[in-house]
């Protein structure tokens, strides 16, 4: 016989081995995510492989050619995942917005 959905047999069979895993590949994750962070700041420092390359000023500016190389080769990152930004929507306060231009003198 089937559990029934809801049930204690069905959440420790299913769902509780599930939920384990899930919350074990979560730990692995921010470990990696952990171990990327401190890579990047001891690249970064004034002794490591970038920053004892780049003068302290010119780091933001690095920085942020980085984040643009990365827009550019991934847009979905930045679009919220669209690959482009789509058209600004023009007001329309109060009145239907025509595709056609306004004519300004009378029809022939």
């Amino acid at each position: 016989e089937r559990p029934q959905v809801g049930s204690l047999g069905t959440y420790l069979g299913v769902e509780l081995p599930t939920y384990l895993g899930l919350g074990l590949l979560c730990g692995v994750v921010a470990l990696a995510l952990d171990a990327g962070v401190r890579a990047s700041e001891d690249a970064w420092a004034d002794d490591g492989a970038v920053g004892s390359i780049l003068p302290t000023p010119l780091r933001p500016a690095a920085c942020g050619a980085l984040a643009g190389a990365l827009g550019v080769v991934c847009q979905p990152i930045l679009f919220n995942g669209y690959t482009r930004r789509p058209a600004p929507k023009p007001p329309r306060f109060g009145r239907p917005v025509s595709a056609d231009p306004p004519r300004l003198s009378p029809r022939p």
